[in-house]
């Protein structure tokens, strides 16, 4: 699917501020931004490829964003996919929770934070993805027109998997689960009918192959990256 490139944001007074580019230094306008989101941010990365330095910068705000729970979807340009370290990157944003597919044209790059400001990088600043000058707008108009754009690219692209892979037994897949729904080792070990033991060391086991810093997390992590679906648990299961 080609898309076209987007016409000239409409200057509107009050609603909308256009940001400079900045010295290396310092962040990037472009992630500055997506700091205000609460909900969700929708990024669309256009065909220039990312340098070391906006990757690290990228890393830093997106984790901001995963550690407050922010749901964080990116379609990204498969001609910006031949870079290795890029390729590294997009392994790291799917084994992180971000909802990753890709498509073979954007022309854009774009961020909607919770479906009510856009952010858009003036492409002609732009050499490395999203190191240029940026306009910020809470024009609902404008809003709208990228909200559209992202809906018609997220659904005509294709899901990228996580690098990381469920657990492959069905115990720790419900261990997982339970977690999620945040039940105590002692509401877990009388769920599975083990000992409070037996659940410790599970619970243990799976944060550390996620990475995670708490229990909750560990569960919502594995939400994320789709493990848990279709998961059940039943009464008497043995760990």
């Amino acid at each position: 699917m080609t898309i076209t490139a987007m016409p000239p944001v409409r200057a509107l007074p009050r609603t909308q501020a256009v940001h400079p580019a900045i010295s290396t230094r310092t962040r990037f306008p472009f992630h500055v931004a997506l700091d205000s989101a609460r909900h969700d941010v929708s990024l669309v990365y256009g065909p220039q490829a990312l340098s070391p330095l906006t990757i690290r910068q990228d890393k830093l705000a997106l984790t901001s964003l995963l550690q407050r729970w922010v749901r964080v979807r990116a379609v990204w340009d498969e001609e910006a996919l031949s870079s290795p370290h890029l390729e590294s990157y997009l392994s790291w944003q799917a084994g992180s929770g971000v909802q990753i597919r890709t498509t073979e044209q954007t022309q854009v790059t774009f961020a909607l934070l919770d479906s009510r400001t856009s952010v858009v990088v003036q492409s002609a600043d732009s050499g490395n993805g999203v190191d240029g000058a940026v306009t910020e707008s809470e024009c609902a108009e404008t809003t709208g027109m990228l909200h559209y754009l992202f809906h018609d690219l997220w659904e005509n692209a294709s899901p990228r998997r996580s690098c990381g892979h469920a657990p492959d037994d069905r115990q720790a897949l419900d261990v997982l689960l339970l977690l999620a729904r945040g039940y105590t080792d002692e509401q877990i070990a009388a769920s599975l009918g083990v000992s409070k033991r037996t659940v410790s060391r599970a619970v243990t086991r799976v944060m550390q192959e996620l990475n995670a810093q708490s229990r909750f997390e560990a569960g919502a992590l594995a939400a994320r990256r789709g493990w848990l679906k279709g998961v059940g648990t039943s009464s008497r299961t043995k760990l």
